[in-house]
């Protein structure tokens, strides 16, 4: 799914999702996509550039906290998955950064979904 998604700097057109910066700008974002791979995740889908220099969307899993691209920000449209044991260790991972970055829990028990956002690990 990730490998359908369309990159468009500016949107000229229509797309599920658009990168703020084109050309000169993968450098920074290749770096942390090279600095993952090297430390053992894994590019799943994208990490590299179109024709007109825009960086692909892509999907990193296997991503650590200690990798730049879990602990930097990235400026663009790469997705950093990690996997976590339980809900304490996810809320950990989440607020373990010097920086305010974006965080997701997906997950199909109501409960964990409400319990996330105030913090509590608890089980009912």
């Amino acid at each position: 799914m990730v490998a359908r998604l369309a990159a468009d700097p500016g949107r000229r057109a229509p797309t599920a999702e658009t990168c703020p910066a084109g050309k000169g700008a993968f450098t920074p974002r290749g770096a942390l996509l090279d600095d993952a791979k090297r430390r053992g995740a894994t590019i799943a889908a994208g990490g590299d550039l179109r024709p007109d220099g825009v960086l692909r969307p892509s999907l990193v899993t296997g991503a650590r906290p200690d990798m730049r691209v879990s602990a930097e920000e990235v400026f663009g449209p790469v997705v950093a998955v990690t996997r976590y044991d339980d809900l304490g260790e996810a809320l950990a991972l989440a607020n373990d950064t010097r920086h305010g970055l974006q965080a997701g829990i997906f997950t199909s028990s109501l409960d964990t979904a409400l319990r996330a956002p105030g913090g509590s690990t608890s089980e009912a």
